[in-house]
């Protein structure tokens, strides 16, 4: 009932929305988005579905400056997932292709402000070589001490399949002698388990667009107690006044985590 309230609320912007997002008292310390929609919007606005995700990717070179603007430190994006292999292999390629242009413009973003960028992928065997090699250099390029924002892609990426790669690295660590039965009964924390994630932090906010009602196997970890907003707008066509909306109505929120 509470995603669906805020569903209905947010789907309703239309025109300029003033919110004075520098004053909210709270800000979400790390966003995750969904970026959903790039098909839809690029068959209804040229014809292309394919073209809609080069759109998809101009938002989210904004969405990089909204969060330095507003003072969220993580942003985690959606980019591809485990499942989008399942897609035909012409999309498959297209998108490929597109990471290694798009991850270049992002590179040139990140420096000019200091953004660290890091992939997070649950199967990254399954990215083609040039890719990785991409991505390696935009990690090791981008390397920073204490970033204003540390952007988070998430590519060949799945929440499940995230877990099960942090249950196998403790598998792998007692096979090799440094936890054994006690230990795990004993000293085996949420926290520890956690640090064996592709990215332990957890998540504040997740802003989910197009309309759809579900995290699809999203940061399952992270997102264990974060506030979720459903946009009714598909990911290209999200603008600078719904982002703010979004920070406004997570600040209007009280977390309680089970108090």
């Amino acid at each position: 009932r509470f995603a669906m309230r805020s569903f209905r609320r947010l789907s309703r912007i239309s025109g300029p929305v003033r919110v004075a997002v520098r004053g909210l008292a709270t800000v979400p310390r790390h966003v995750a988005v969904i970026m959903d929609g790039n098909r839809r919007y690029g068959q209804r606005s040229v014809g292309d579905k394919l073209k809609g995700h080069a759109e998809g990717g101009r938002r989210l070179h904004d969405c990089v400056r909204w969060c330095l603007d507003t003072g969220v430190q993580h942003l985690s994006a959606f980019a591809f997932s485990t499942e989008n292999w399942k897609r035909t292999p012409m999309e498959i390629n297209y998108l490929m292709r597109l990471f290694t242009t798009k991850l270049e413009e992002i590179k040139e973003i990140a420096l000019k402000e200091g953004v660290a960028v890091r992939l997070c992928a649950s199967d990254k065997s399954r990215l083609p070589a040039h890719v990785q090699r991409c991505f390696e250099d935009l990690e090791a390029t981008t390397a920073t001490p204490n970033p204003p924002l540390t952007l988070n892609l998430c590519v060949s990426y799945g929440g499940q399949g995230e877990i099960l790669q942090a249950a196998r690295r403790l598998v792998t660590e007692a096979r090799e002698g440094r936890w054994n039965e006690r230990d795990v009964d004993q000293d085996l924390t949420e926290a520890e388990f956690e640090s064996r994630l592709s990215y332990p932090v957890s998540v504040d906010l997740v802003i989910r667009t197009s309309g759809e009602l579900r995290l699809s196997n999203f940061l399952l970890w992270q997102t264990a107690y974060a506030e979720l907003i459903f946009l009714n707008k598909l990911w290209p066509e999200i603008s600078r006044e719904d982002w703010d909306l979004c920070l406004e109505d997570y600040a209007s929120r009280k977390r309680r985590f089970g108090k």
